[in-house]
């Protein structure tokens, strides 16, 4: 029997663990989840850790359901440190998958209870992506303005994901979950050619049609954001050094930590499912001690970092 098959046997077993909320303890855990998404629903699981996570995707993904995982800042979110843009890239393409799920396959949202704590921008599922094909016009500088305002650092030479850099008529950036960064070759204000190259060498690779931008950082380098930063800088002098070069449109390593203040509204990421989502906890006792320990280091973490 095929792993389908005997998820439909489950499917009995599964039912019987409808609710607002469910509970898991260990057991058969991946097959009676695949059971449960036979009717297309969406589904928030919570583990303790990271590493669960990832397994319980392979796992789920083994019976043939759709995961996504929703990971967590490799800092603490008051901390002076920054998310890569790898992490920050993935976290928005799972809320927008959220925002946009068809309804007709089940989608399994996975996220460490340090991910699923932490609060979110409420606008971030409607950040909007920047996509530049070949034939199209467009402004250089309005480019390279919105990419910045995107979170992405201006460099000489691009090395790293999250970066840009302008020379002339053309433009090199770096898509955080692009394999390669991308060069786009201007002709005026006419897309000429779009060229994948390598960052070892800077050699060009072959050609692209199109190019997908996501953004980089959780705060965009909005006028609004801008105008926040300044009337930091201006009335805390503790924070002139990471809130001048906000108000200045430069992103700076840490901005993330003024999160609650300079984003008009901050919202758990349940606030990102419908109302008839289900919620699964793996392993309940471990996800609740986690959460006391990640309150404890986070009030110990606040008081020496600020």
């Amino acid at each position: 029997m095929s792993l389908r098959g005997v998820a439909s046997v489950l499917v009995d077993a599964a039912n019987q663990l409808r609710g607002p909320a469910l509970s898991l303890e260990d057991g058969a855990r991946a097959p009676l989840i695949a059971a449960m998404c036979r009717e297309p629903k969406l589904v928030l699981l919570v583990t303790a850790a990271g590493n669960e996570a990832q397994a319980m995707s392979e796992s789920l993904t083994t019976w043939g359901v759709r995961t996504l995982i929703f990971p967590s800042w490799e800092t603490l979110p008051h901390e002076r440190l920054s998310p890569s843009s790898e992490t920050v890239a993935n976290r928005i393409a799972t809320l927008r998958a959220l925002r946009t799920w068809n309804g007709i396959e089940s989608l399994v949202v996975i996220a460490s209870v340090r991910a699923a704590l932490q609060p979110l921008a409420a606008d971030l599922a409607d950040r909007p992506l920047l996509t530049i094909s070949v034939g199209e016009r467009r402004d250089l500088l309005e480019v390279s303005r919105t990419l910045v305002e995107l979170g992405y650092q201006r460099v000489d030479l691009v090395s790293r994901r999250g970066e840009v850099a302008l020379r002339g008529g053309i433009l090199d950036v770096f898509p955080p979950l692009a394999a390669h960064p991308v060069r786009v070759d201007f002709f005026g204000d006419d897309i000429d050619e779009i060229r994948e190259f390598a960052v070892s060498d800077q050699r060009s690779l072959g050609q692209v049609k199109s190019v997908e931008i996501t953004p980089v950082r959780e705060i965009a380098l909005t006028a609004a954001v801008r105008a926040k930063a300044r009337k930091l800088a201006d009335t805390i002098p503790a924070l002139r050094s990471l809130a001048e070069p906000i108000a200045e449109g430069i992103g700076v390593i840490g901005m993330e930590s003024l999160l609650p203040v300079l984003v008009d509204e901050v919202v758990p990421l349940m606030d990102y499912f419908p109302e008839t989502s289900t919620v699964i906890v793996v392993g309940p006792d471990r996800v609740r001690a986690r959460a006391e320990s990640l309150r404890i280091t986070n009030q110990e973490f606040l008081a020496a970092a600020w």
